[in-house]
């Protein structure tokens, strides 16, 4: 009966080395695969950056008369976030309809900002790029010309 005595104590300690040896797997998976999940991250190409005017060349500056002097369906800029866009071919396009004209002779960032998300921004704007404005109004240009 010896050896049902020793029997226990060795049960005992054959289960405890069991459990610290299969939660040391389980710690070494998680963090082997963690590192890999990382790896992985690090190896995504980056996305570009943002770039609101990608025209070729240097970007031209228009003046706010000349920005707001093109505000009907057939020929229409539009001033948002201090960039130009000559949207005219897509104002037949736009699933608001006529409601791009509501950004016409003004600066028409707050109107598109307001409707539009970010995703439409980066996506959508860049395309219709034609140039940027240092003046956000009629009234800042004017006042700009009355100070020179």
């Amino acid at each position: 009966h010896i050896s049902d005595a020793m029997a226990v104590p060795f049960k005992r300690k054959t289960i405890i080395i069991s459990i610290i040896i299969f939660t040391s797997i389980l710690l070494w998976k998680q963090t082997s695969s963690g590192a890999e999940k990382q790896s992985k991250i690090a190896e995504q190409p980056q996305r570009p950056a943002y770039n609101p005017c990608p025209v070729k060349g240097p970007i031209r500056v228009f003046s706010p008369y000349e920005i707001f002097s093109h505000n009907t369906s057939k020929d229409l800029y539009l001033l948002i976030k201090g960039y130009v866009y000559d949207v005219t071919d897509f104002v037949p396009k736009h699933p608001g309809g006529d409601v791009i004209l509501s950004g016409a002779g003004r600066d028409a960032t707050g109107i598109f900002t307001s409707i539009h998300s970010r995703i439409v921004e980066e996506s959508f704007l860049p395309k219709y790029c034609i140039g940027k404005s240092t003046a956000k109004s009629l009234e800042e240009d004017r006042a700009r010309k009355d100070g020179a």
